[in-house]
């Protein structure tokens, strides 16, 4: 039985793709009259159809896990979920099959097409990787861990298809806590991430690496995805062994990266990446159902789903570049790090992309902020300081880039940058557009958020509203310098 925190019940939101929550479907799945639906399921009426529906696998080829999903950029619920579905079902989505799901019913109990009325849909999916799958990631406090019973129809040609497919239970799934200190280091088209296992690791037997491509959508006029598609999946890994804590992304000079295996046999066409581009990279962490078996989803218990936004490192960028989770689902984008350690006089970078201001924030327990270190070459490489001071930012300082300011022996754990043209924000090509150097007052770990100043603040007035994709970058230094200049 997996364990979880209770929520509220809710109206399930239609927002598309396996692991968002899911809607009490308006679908249809019975369009045609129940005596002819029936007899054909118990195979006294043989029909032709212009689309026939095949699972792969049938019951093998279906999925059931618990999955621990981080906050990320595409406004995917986090938290605890159940992931569930068929990784390849014929004809696809884009050939007019739809699916919905039901727990499934106790043994002995005729199926009937009826017994999907009214049921949430699943969505389908057109991922490069896996261009036939259905799915959808209920809320794990509100689904049981029991087997699920999975419908598909396909209407064509004035005639209807079924087919049906049951999935596995997750009783005894535990969940696993997501990786810390994931960096990318190496620049040009073949970085190396690497990675910590969290503590006590006792339930993962094996580590899976996903890449998304933030320039494609797929989903486009499916159910369930939401009309205007989410970002595609273009690279899934094999096994990789826990022993393993780092993994080099597998593209060539010209930027085309090694072809996926397609779950119904074949590989991807050859894929060209971008070098300025905006990917995200997924680390799963996996419990097995068969740790000797593979890391296709009908094989996974339980997983994580830790997602960090990166683009691909220019030549003389820092050494290692710890990457944060992002997420977009509140009114500003907030990037928060998974623990680091830090020393005094450790100096980190932080680079987002686009931005006119950040307010910068130390996590729960971490040391205060001692220096920091703007960029120059931003515009007329002056911004302005402000500190947290009687419950509201008051402006402190007009700061140069390239110098560095003290905020003295306590430190602070929050502060406020603005000042930051939007003409030079404008600049998405651009990989290395505000590097911010900070260091702490002692040692800890440093699991602090920046957020974007995405609205008007009292000052400057002028500010105009930036939307922003977001890189953090860190580079560890050696020495402290304890006076401020400039």
């Amino acid at each position: 039985m997996c364990v979880s925190v209770p929520r509220p019940r809710r109206k399930y939101m239609r927002q598309g793709y396996v692991i968002q929550e899911f809607e009490e479907a308006k679908m249809n799945l019975i369009a045609l009259r129940a005596g002819v639906i029936w007899l054909f399921l118990i195979g006294l009426l043989p029909l032709t159809h212009a689309a026939p529906i095949t699972v792969l696998n049938g019951d093998n080829g279906t999925f059931h896990f618990l999955d621990n999903v981080s906050a990320n950029s595409f406004n995917f619920p986090q938290g605890l979920r159940q992931t569930l579905g068929a990784v390849d079902v014929t004809a696809g989505g884009f050939a007019g099959t739809t699916g919905a799901y039901i727990p499934a019913p106790a043994p002995g109990t005729t199926i009937t097409p009826q017994l999907f009325v009214g049921a949430p849909s699943l969505s389908a999916n057109n991922f490069t990787v896996s261009p036939n799958l259905y799915g959808r990631s209920p809320d794990a406090a509100i689904a049981q861990d029991g087997r699920w019973l999975l419908g598909f129809q396909n209407t064509g040609g004035g005639t209807t298809d079924y087919a049906v497919a049951t999935t596995r239970s997750i009783a005894g799934a535990t969940v696993i806590d997501h990786p810390g200190s994931v960096s990318i280091s190496g620049s040009g088209f073949n970085p190396t991430f690497n990675w910590t296992l969290p503590s006590n690791p006792t339930n993962i037997d094996a580590v899976r690496i996903q890449v998304w491509d933030h320039q494609r959508s797929v989903g486009v006029g499916l159910a369930g995805v939401g009309g205007a598609g989410i970002a595609d999946v273009i690279y899934v890994s094999g096994k990789i062994p826990t022993t393993a804590t780092s993994f080099t992304l597998p593209v060539d000079a010209n930027g085309f990266i090694a072809p996926t295996a397609l779950p119904g046999g074949g590989q991807t066409a050859p894929f060209q990446l971008q070098i300025n581009g905006l990917y995200s990279l997924e680390i799963s962490l996996l419990d097995l159902r068969d740790p000797n078996g593979g890391v296709g989803l009908p094989n996974i218990l339980s997983r994580t789903r830790s997602i960090f936004d990166f683009t691909f490192l220019p030549q003389g960028a820092p050494a290692n570049v710890f990457l944060p989770m992002v997420n977009l689902a509140g009114p500003a984008p907030v990037f928060s790090f998974q623990p680091i350690s830090v020393q005094p006089g450790q100096q980190i970078f932080i680079d987002p992309l686009l931005a006119v201001g950040y307010d910068y924030q130390t996590g729960q327990g971490n040391p205060n902020f001692r220096t920091m270190l703007l960029p120059t070459g931003v515009g007329d490489s002056m911004y302005e300081l402000y500190l947290w001071q009687n419950g509201q930012w008051v402006k402190v300082a007009d700061v140069q880039g390239g110098q560095e300011y003290d905020f003295g022996d306590g430190g602070v754990d929050r502060f406020r940058i603005l000042g930051i043209e939007t003409s030079a924000g404008l600049e998405p090509d651009n990989p290395t557009a505000f590097i911010t150097g900070l260091t702490f007052v002692g040692e800890g770990v440093f699991s602090g958020t920046m957020t974007a100043i995405t609205v008007n603040v009292p000052e400057p007035g002028s500010l105009v509203p930036v939307m922003l994709g977001l890189l953090f970058l860190l580079r560890r230094r050696a020495a402290l310098r304890p006076n401020r200049r400039g």
